[in-house]
């Protein structure tokens, strides 16, 4: 079908809908939804990605435009216009899963309707535009999977109405900012993947509404960070392949939170005794493989770590911390960054997607390495 010198809201072109007045308003060309509801727009389900860019610069008298639906094609190119002050009611961009590239323009801080911005999934550099931080209407920020990279913006705290922040699989880096403990509505945090350091800070026990928490492969070292358990809405944690250390909290406290029903820490250096879930959590998907726990004599079964990492990269984690060495450590596989996931329940959890957390250690660590290079390092000062 041809459209050229044709007028969409006159004569209903698929995938455009216009307002009462006649006027241009969505664009949505998901293709899974294209090729899945809409035979017309593609016999037998025969339609193929979207390829090539966008025509930004064509779509200026657009005025009325309130939503951008390119999601799952092979578009490529900037995935925003220069100047987007031609979108004031904008307010739902979805562009996830393209090979849009180049960076976020500085100018969307003049989307100020914009409520769910969605350019996952993508080849997108640079930062993080501090004028995101300026749009007080958005709830929905999805930026994973890209090529990014920045220190995390403390100005995130200023999104008090957002609901969902995904910025894992990026190359940010630094301290997790104290101003984030103010997104008292933020139900999903995703930082898989990130490099993060220092301390989880006290103020993030403000994210009251948190469901899930997403950090695994992160570089995070410290202590579990038992403020998450006061949240009572939370349902899962992710937390493996970082670099965690000391004991869990008792079981008293692991499974109190009323609707948590996953908990994944393997992969990390944990020690101590492996809390027992709760007959009443029968349900529970508890995973703490490749960590280094101590079983006791007589231990259920369920209880013992079925990978443990070696004593001797305990041993040697541990020193490099100057936490001495945790008793007998017996943990899960002997990397980290790929633990086997073993459970305390009859049914095994398989790992929820990534997500990295934040190194909490009180005590600064050493500049010693750890796990096999640490290894090394003991056997070279042997020799001397």
């Amino acid at each position: 079908m041809s459209y050229e010198n044709t007028k969409p809201c006159v004569q209903f072109w698929q995938r455009i809908t216009c307002d009462e007045k006649g006027r241009v308003n969505a664009i949505d060309f998901n293709i899974a939804a294209m090729m899945s509801s809409d035979p017309e727009f593609a016999p037998g389900g025969s339609v193929g990605p979207l390829k090539g860019r966008v025509p930004w610069e064509r779509m200026g008298a657009l005025g009325n435009l309130v939503l951008i639906n390119l999601q799952g094609n092979a578009i490529h190119g900037p995935p925003l216009p220069a100047n987007l002050t031609a979108f004031p009611k904008l307010y739902e961009i979805l562009l996830q899963g393209n090979r849009f590239n180049g960076s976020l323009p500085d100018q969307i801080s003049t989307l100020k309707a914009l409520k769910k911005l969605d350019v996952s999934g993508n080849q997108i550099t640079g930062s993080i535009p501090r004028g995101i931080t300026t749009l007080s209407n958005l709830t929905w920020l999805a930026i994973s999977q890209n090529h990014m990279a920045d220190v995390l913006p403390p100005e995130l705290g200023n999104l008090t109405q957002i609901v969902k922040l995904d910025i894992g699989g990026n190359g940010f880096q630094g301290p997790m900012p104290e101003s984030w403990g103010s997104l008292e509505k933020l139900q999903l945090l995703n930082l898989q993947k990130l490099n993060l350091n220092g301390s989880f800070p006290a103020s993030w026990a403000g994210m009251t509404s948190l469901n899930h928490f997403i950090a695994p492969a992160a570089h995070i070292r410290g202590p579990f960070p038992s403020f998450l358990l006061a949240l009572s809405n939370l349902s899962d944690i992710v937390l493996y392949s970082n670099e965690l250390y000391g004991p869990l909290p008792s079981a008293a406290e692991l499974f109190a939170p009323p609707i948590l029903t996953a908990i994944d820490v393997s992969g990390n250096y944990l020690n101590g005794s492996v809390p027992k879930v709760p007959p009443s959590r029968s349900a529970f998907k508890f995973s703490f493989s490749t960590n280094c726990f101590q079983p006791a004599a007589g231990a259920d079964p369920l209880l013992v770590d079925s990978s443990p990492l070696p004593p001797t990269e305990c041993s040697c984690f541990y020193s490099s911390l100057a936490l001495g060495e945790p008793a007998q450590a017996i943990s899960p596989s002997s990397s980290p960054s790929s633990p086997t996931t073993s459970t305390s329940t009859s049914s095994p959890s398989s790992p929820p997607s990534p997500s990295p957390s934040n190194p909490s250690a009180s005590l600064s660590p050493s500049a010693l390495p750890h796990g096999a290079a640490c290894l090394l390092a003991l056997l070279a000062a042997s020799l001397l």
